[in-house]
């Protein structure tokens, strides 16, 4: 999951520089064109490449790439409104700064404590870069601060979105946790119940076996020994055995009894290793909720992750098994599995074509 966000983040830097490139070089009607000047077209390359790079530490640090991309900004302002660079600097900004929103929304989303600044600092950039452009006639300050007022308008509400989803993630981490505990407890209660079960059969319906054994002994009927040891052993054997969990335990061994029951197979991929009882407990349940009987089930140990896949059958002619491939998207297994998942932090993926739900739950749960 995080090599995936951290190679989306690198695909957005990519296309930062490359949208940013095209606006800004492909010259219009009254333009200069950059490309027939060699050594302005490559320092605004550079520039625009810097710009975009922040972006790929977007989730890592994004007030420390805000700051580097503003930082690109004012030197890209500065070198248009000193002519090094034949380019209208409000333009240069209105084609570039959609860089600084993505990141004022990662700042919300996921740097913890105030940021706030963030929308303000941005807004303040832009309205100089703005207020430096070619068609300003005007006072250039006074320009400057309409200007920043009018994109800290603009920019708050993306700020909040991402603190909203901040707010969010960090609700469904709790309830994980929380889940976490749950499980935890119940777990130790049920085995300090358990031991107290046995101690205490022990001490009662198994010790009166063990006395009547000896008793049998001091009178010397051997036959009465030998039936109160076998009545012992009995009691002992029910004692240990009599209560059988109502479930299967959550896991590797819970998800092969519940296939088992629904005649269905499952295959391990990767060395199996302990999994949290959080993780454990939720692909249980998805599993059991999505199966089918004659379902393939595979799951995948991954070092930070658990892949679980299930592969339902399409059987009959072809306009039942149309019906069935719609139908898996949409029926209520896998809306319970999709519930269970997202509030771990999973995904859930579904292919209708194939019949095919795939689960990706991280063992740290979110």
């Amino acid at each position: 999951h995080r090599a995936g966000a951290a190679a989306r983040d690198r695909a957005m830097a990519v296309l930062a520089f490359g949208l940013s490139a095209g606006l800004v070089l492909l010259p219009g009607p009254d333009d200069v064109d950059l490309l027939a000047r060699p050594g302005p077209a490559g320092g605004l390359l550079a520039l625009l490449v810097l710009h975009a790079l922040p972006l790929a530490g977007r989730r890592l640090a994004p007030a420390a790439a805000l700051a580097a991309a503003c930082a690109v900004s004012a030197a890209l302002t500065g070198c248009t409104s000193a002519g090094w660079i034949p380019l209208d600097p409000a333009e240069a900004f209105l084609w570039t700064w959609w860089v600084e929103v993505a990141l004022v929304y990662a700042v919300g989303a996921h740097r913890a404590g105030r940021g706030w600044p963030a929308p303000l600092a941005v807004a303040a950039l832009g309205g100089a870069a703005l207020a430096t452009g070619h068609g300003i006639t005007g006072p250039r300050p006074a320009a400057a601060a309409v200007f920043a007022a009018i994109l800290a308008v603009l920019l708050g509400p993306v700020w909040a979105a991402g603190r909203l989803a901040r707010v969010r993630r960090l609700h469904r981490g709790r309830r994980a946790e929380m889940r976490r505990r749950d499980t935890a407890v119940a777990a130790d209660s049920a085995a300090h119940h358990e031991r107290r079960r046995i101690v205490s059969g022990l001490q009662a319906r198994v010790r009166r076996q063990v006395v009547a054994v000896l008793e049998a002994r001091r009178r010397g009927d051997l036959e009465a020994v030998h039936r109160e040891a076998r009545d012992g052993l009995h009691a002992l054997r029910h004692l240990v055995t009599v209560v059988e969990p109502s479930e299967p335990p959550p896991g590797l061994l819970g998800i092969r009894a519940v296939a088992a029951a629904h005649r269905s197979t499952v295959r391990v991929l990767g060395v199996p290793h302990h999994l949290p009882d959080a993780v454990a407990l939720t692909a249980q349940e998805a599993v059991a909720a999505l199966l089918t009987d004659g379902s393939a089930v595979t799951m995948s140990y991954l070092p930070d992750a658990l892949k679980v896949t299930v592969r339902r059958p399409l059987v009959g002619d072809r306009g039942r098994r149309s019906v069935l491939m719609r139908a898996v998207g949409a029926d209520g297994g896998v809306a319970r599995a999709r519930r269970l998942v997202d509030a771990g932090g999973g995904a859930v993926s579904v292919d209708g074509r194939s019949g095919t739900v795939r689960v990706w739950l991280p063992l740290t749960l979110r």
